[in-house]
């Protein structure tokens, strides 16, 4: 749901390499580059928590109560040393290959 309504395209990552291809470039090449993150306050600062979470409330995916239920144990896993999240960022190249005369 984040990738459909925050993100400017956020299914990106899984397009790129096909439209690439057909484009016609060579050398197509993918990186993929996990973020992982042990801090919930930096997770929630970098994560666009909170549009996320106005989106799932707007939507009725999620009531306020589980929402600080949910809260709760993250700051609780955070407080144990033990919270983690993680982002995969996609970075494509290829090579545009010019017509000869």
């Amino acid at each position: 749901m984040r990738a459909e309504h925050l993100l400017r395209n956020g299914y990106a990552g899984r397009l790129l390499y096909g439209m690439f291809r057909r484009l016609g470039l060579k050398e197509v090449m993918v990186e993929l580059h996990p973020v992982c993150l042990t801090d919930y306050r930096l997770a929630r600062s970098s994560a666009i928590f909170e549009e996320t979470e106005s989106v799932a409330r707007a939507a009725g995916s999620v009531t306020e109560e589980e929402l600080r239920r949910w809260h709760a144990d993250l700051k609780g896993a955070d407080a144990e040393g033990a919270f983690f999240a993680a982002v995969t960022i996609v970075m494509i190249a290829g090579t545009k290959v010019t017509p000869t005369v």
